[in-house]
């Protein structure tokens, strides 16, 4: 993340990031952010409850959330539940696979696709396009309550067909 911050300040473009502060490297990353020397754009913010954090959300033009592994987590789910452009890694056809669709999240597995993914957001930073209100669809199409709970039930009434 914080490479391509530095690319996208070398682009001209201006914006800010906010980091919560939490974390064991959160040190390392301050240190890389001087190093980088990007700390004028970089804002941290203390650890906060859940509501805090979704008005956080809700207030940004998109959501960063990790990248080491290609997966999606709590804070991606969150996002997209709450209609907010989401950039993070995830295997798009293990997601297609496992949900039907993969969601229409920005992926990004380099510092070039999330440079090219924040660098798409400050260009649209009113999300003309529609991606976080996409990702609130996919949401209720493929990870609401009502789905999850159909599917649990689906697979229940199987076992208990096949119960002796």
């Amino acid at each position: 993340m914080f490479h391509s911050v530095a690319n996208l300040l070398k682009l001209g473009l201006g914006f800010t990031v906010v980091f919560v502060e939490w974390g064991k490297e959160v040190h390392l990353s301050k240190q890389l952010i001087r190093d980088l020397g990007v700390e004028r754009v970089v804002e941290w913010v203390p650890p906060m409850g859940k509501r805090e954090l979704w008005e956080r959300y809700c207030s940004s033009h998109a959501v960063l959330d990790q990248f080491v592994m290609p997966a999606l987590g709590g804070v991606g789910f969150e996002a997209m539940a709450l209609g907010r452009v989401l950039i993070t890694r995830f295997d798009t056809h293990q997601l297609g696979v496992f949900f039907g669709a993969p969601p229409p999240a920005l992926e990004a597995s380099t510092v070039a696709d999330l440079t090219a993914a924040m660098k798409s957001v400050t260009e649209d930073p009113f999300d003309q396009r529609g991606i976080g209100l996409r990702c609130r669809q996919w949401i209720e199409n493929y990870h609401s309550a009502s789905v999850i709970v159909s599917k649990q039930g689906e697979v229940y009434r199987d076992l208990l067909s096949r119960a002796p």
